[in-house]
């Protein structure tokens, strides 16, 4: 089966024809961040090796998925508001934030992660 897609004008993001994103949207709150996620020298050097491959095919799986709720089966995951935390690896914790201008964000209506499709890294905590 094959899957139509155009390109999104306004971001540059794939769509389908029916308007979903084919892959997630991954921003980074800081610049440092974006650099150990982007560079696999920062990465190994900031996480360590193991934690860095378990980091890796994460964040892979979250660039392949289509919403969140795609990803949460396959790691310890921790919700709370408009947050997510992903434990890839005993010891690494990824915190999340759903970065999505449609999801609504107030503690009386909770986050419906199975259409979150954009995603801010806010935070990795390492205790290695």
């Amino acid at each position: 089966m094959y899957r139509l897609a155009s390109a999104n004008s306004r971001n540059g993001a794939m769509t389908s024809m029916v308007g979903r994103e084919l892959e997630m949207e991954i921003a980074f709150s800081t610049q440092s961040l974006r650099s150990i996620c982007e560079n696999e020298a920062v990465m190994n050097q900031k996480l360590g090796r193991a934690a860095a491959q378990a980091f890796q095919v994460c964040l892979a799986d979250l660039r392949a998925a289509t919403t969140v709720a795609d990803v949460t089966a396959n790691y310890a995951a921790e919700f709370s508001g408009s947050e997510i935390e992903l434990a890839p690896t005993e010891g690494l914790c990824v915190r999340l934030r759903a970065n999505d201008s449609k999801i609504r964000k107030s503690k009386n209506n909770p986050v419906d992660w199975k259409i979150v499709s954009r995603l801010k890294i806010m935070e990795i905590v390492h205790r290695g």
